[in-house]
């Protein structure tokens, strides 16, 4: 359920824009955790105010660190996982991929579009420990659930991220649950630098095998908020947060997202990004809706299956 609140603004606008960044793990029977309250979530150094008021829209990428050693549309994560590693750097032990595209409605030069925000999120499941070390092709390394390597457009080498204390999460009884992690870190001047194309993420703190009953599972995403004057105008919130839901079969975890804007009168559209982690494959009863939603939309979702 998604309960929003609605404000006056100017008539011009007419086109209210959600995006909803959200990290929800769906695994063993008990009640649901918010660990980490769903608020909006603005770059340090952008505007003091939560809405995005602009001409523009947002993107949100991402991809998968760690796959089914033998893929079957059926098989869930608690069959071998093997790493993911495409970046033909033997430095790294798991990489992936994903490309940014600006939009180029109405015309717009996606070459004169303009970042506002880009925010980073990982997530997985792998050792109890927060740092471990692994081996792969006779090199050792150490993996921590608090850093990433991220490799822009024009970048030959990879740049360490750290989540900052604050930003790193886990489920309330962290040991007791396996592993469960989900890191954030704000990247927006490294994406207003870089701009478009092909963003590569690696060395995810991530494990290889079965994971036993809960399996493993990690990957990433990145929610891109960005400007061109050619577009249309949108009011932008980027929510996010952590909620740890447990038993999905008989269990709903409701966010109630207010403070976002539409115009008072004449047709309004929400266009919602979600990002969510650890749905099984082949498992059924997974589902996000929103509530009391008159006519059907499109979901841009990320899953790390």
């Amino acid at each position: 359920m998604l309960r929003t609140q609605r404000n006056h603004i100017n008539g011009w606008r007419k086109v209210v824009l959600l995006v909803l960044a959200c990290l929800t793990l769906q695994v063993l029977p008990g009640p649901a955790q918010v660990l980490q309250p769903f608020l909006p979530r603005v770059a340090p150094n952008g505007p003091s105010t939560s809405i995005y008021n602009i001409n523009g829209d947002f993107t949100i990428i991402g991809n998968t660190n760690l796959t089914l050693e033998d893929y079957s549309l059926n098989f869930q994560n608690n069959y071998p996982m093997v790493y993911i590693d495409e970046d033909n750097d033997p430095q790294t032990f798991n990489s992936s991929a994903s490309t940014l595209v600006f939009s180029n409605e109405n015309g717009a030069d996606p070459s004169c579009s303009r970042v506002l925000f880009a925010g980073l999120y990982w997530t997985g499941r792998s050792s109890e420990e927060m740092e471990f070390q692994v081996t792969k092709s006779g090199i050792t390394q150490t993996l921590d659930k608090r850093e990433v390597k991220i490799k822009a457009p024009g970048q030959a080498d990879y740049t360490r991220i750290r989540a900052q204390n604050d930003q790193i999460w886990f489920p309330e009884s962290y040991q007791e649950q396996d592993g469960l992690y989900v890191g954030y870190a704000d990247v927006t001047d490294l994406v207003q630098a870089a701009g478009a194309g092909e963003y590569w993420l690696a060395d995810v703190a991530l494990l290889e095998g079965t994971g036993g009953s809960i399996g493993f599972y990690g990957g990433w995403g990145m929610v891109v908020v960005y400007e061109n004057a050619a577009m249309q105008a949108r009011d932008v919130v980027v929510f996010d947060g952590f909620a740890y839901v447990e038993s999905y079969l008989n269990q709903n975890n409701i966010l109630d997202l207010q403070g976002f804007s539409a115009v008072a009168s004449g047709p309004v559209s929400v266009k919602l990004g979600v990002m969510a982690a650890e749905g099984e494959r082949g498992g059924t009863g997974d589902f996000f809706k929103l509530s009391g939603a008159s006519t059907p939309g499109s979901l841009y979702a990320w899953n790390t299956n």
